[in-house]
């Protein structure tokens, strides 16, 4: 009987399947996005979790399909998703309402409210980050404040693999990694904090999934999710955990000195750490879905904002005349125009600044009022100065998080890229002179998918070990070394990028006020 592994991820803009051999070759994948994240306010973002479910369906149902079934089976499924989706469920497990993704910034007041009542430092120390509307709790604080009719009817509080696995099986749970991303799950106790419940009067402990590995058997496909998927009854199905994690699995972080980002409309940046960052650190600790000797822990800098910058220079710096050029030149996309734009710009963009805060940012500012913003235009600047600027402020972020990575004792030697954004070659080449290291990519990435096949092929007993299945299923790599040249120029810019940012902070805050008084 010929083995297959079910690797499922639901991203921010669509959900993609993917059925692996034994020996890493894909043999079928789905995709769908039919679900949009919907703003009706400033700060809001949500998604329908019954599109969720319907584009996974369709997914599951296209790579079901391609192959034959007679001789053979899907050993184990895995399902990743997009993290921090807060998304509450009634007695049935039906939504109560759209799920607020982790690109919703609404719940400014209620993260000054818990850092009042709570204590700043005391959410760090107990919890592992400071509080933000980045988090799970914040959001389920304001809609205990603002849906108090549905906050009656809630029973359980999910994200969205969560959701998807109870789908999939009937049974619900979440992972350590994505437990410990919430905000209020205890890390030293490894529990649903009983002292937050009883400080934010939410019953955690009963509507918080049951804490489980990722590589565990949550459950097995039900007979009516195995109608709609054309999946076998019974199939085991993981636990699972969030998409960056199990991207990760793909890239191997496994030595010291390894470094990850995996970047697409926002970017995680993932450290080899042998211990937690300390209290004051700008960093988080993250939980290796899989930990090892050498990497028992890893350092985590997320950012909002890295693709989606370059989406908004599409959409609102117009695009019309890249796209004659691309139709005369008959290429394929724009972002194969823009290439040849950021290639056009020397180094330093001709004294141009761009700070990506397009949604504040986490990692390493946690500044939910920072602003995106162009600094140094004048009227030599060119459109080509300002897309580089683009690319070249993304870079400059990802190093000040590196540099708090070294403060942690993180021994960056090499930095492995993946998502979306690694597809730029140009965008690789800055990042490698920005970082001053060589980035590693590989010629063919997966993502979240592979990942999520590695750790089921792993819990199925197919590998007996992660790294294991990381060198049968790794893709060949190619290393983009830093130019001499261009890094001269970053290091002597970088620092200027750092403190004219700085010297705006405080009028940010007061932008932020302002804005949400007037608008």
């Amino acid at each position: 009987m010929k083995k297959y592994l079910l690797g499922v991820d639901l991203g921010t803009t669509n959900v993609k399947a993917m059925l692996f051999s034994e020996d890493g070759n894909c043999a079928a994948k789905g995709e769908a996005g039919n679900y949009r994240t919907i703003s009706e306010h400033f700060n809001w973002a949500e998604q329908d979790p019954n599109v969720w479910w319907q584009d996974t369906v369709f997914s599951i149902g296209k790579v079901t399909s391609q192959i034959s079934w007679t001789d053979s089976e899907i050993a184990a499924i895995c399902v990743s998703s997009q993290g921090m989706a807060m998304l509450p469920l009634d007695e049935q497990g039906n939504p109560l309402c759209r799920a607020h993704i982790w690109m919703d910034r609404r719940a400014a007041e209620e993260t000054a409210w818990l850092e009042k009542v709570y204590g700043r430092e005391r959410i760090k120390r107990e919890f592992g980050a400071y509080a933000d509307p980045y988090y799970q709790i914040m959001n389920l604080i304001w809609y205990r404040n603002h849906c108090p009719k549905l906050y009656e009817r809630t029973r359980h509080i999910v994200k969205a693999n969560t959701y998807l696995n109870y789908k999939l099986t009937g049974q619900l749970a979440i992972d350590e990694g994505q437990a410990e991303m919430t905000l209020c799950y205890d890390l030293k106790k490894r529990c649903w904090s009983e002292e937050l419940e009883k400080v934010i009067e939410i019953p955690l402990r009963d509507w918080m999934p049951p804490v489980k590995r990722a590589d565990e058997i949550l459950g097995t496909v039900t007979k009516e999710a195995a109608q709609m998927t054309g999946l076998r009854e019974g199939t085991p199905v993981l636990v699972g955990g969030v998409d960056s994690a199990a991207a990760l699995l793909e890239l191997g972080i496994y030595h010291q000195g390894e470094a990850a980002e995996i970047t697409g409309t926002s970017s995680n940046n993932f450290f080899a750490g042998k211990k937690p960052p300390s209290e004051k650190s700008k960093l988080l600790s993250f939980s290796p879905i899989v930990s090892t000797k050498e990497v028992p822990c890893l350092l985590f800098g997320p950012t909002n904002s890295s693709g989606d910058t370059v989406r908004w220079f599409r959409e609102s710096m117009g695009e019309e005349t890249e796209r004659q050029k691309m139709q005369a030149a008959g290429r394929k996309n724009i972002y194969e125009m823009y290439e040849e734009m950021v290639r056009s710009s020397r180094p330093g963009s001709g004294g141009v600044f761009f700070y990506p805060y397009l949604m504040g940012e986490r990692a390493p500012l946690w500044d939910s009022a920072v602003k995106g913003m162009y600094l140094g235009l004048t009227a030599l600047t060119t459109r080509a100065d300002m897309l580089r600027a683009v690319y070249e402020g993304n870079a400059y972020v990802l190093k000040e998080i590196c540099e708090e990575a070294k403060r942690e004792g993180a021994k960056l030697s090499c930095m492995k890229i993946a998502g979306g954004c690694a597809n730029s070659r140009e965008w690789l080449r800055i990042k490698a002179s920005v970082l001053d290291m060589p980035v590693h990519v590989s010629a063919s990435l997966s993502g979240a998918p592979k990942g999520d096949a590695m750790l089921a092929g792993y819990a199925a007993g197919i590998y007996r070990s992660m790294e294991e299945a990381y060198e049968i299923m790794k893709s060949p790599e190619q290393v983009i070394e830093p130019i001499s040249e261009w890094s001269k120029i970053y290091r002597e810019l970088y620092p200027l990028f750092l403190t004219m940012r700085d010297h705006l902070l405080e009028d940010y805050q007061e932008l932020e006020y302002k804005m949400q008084k007037l608008f």
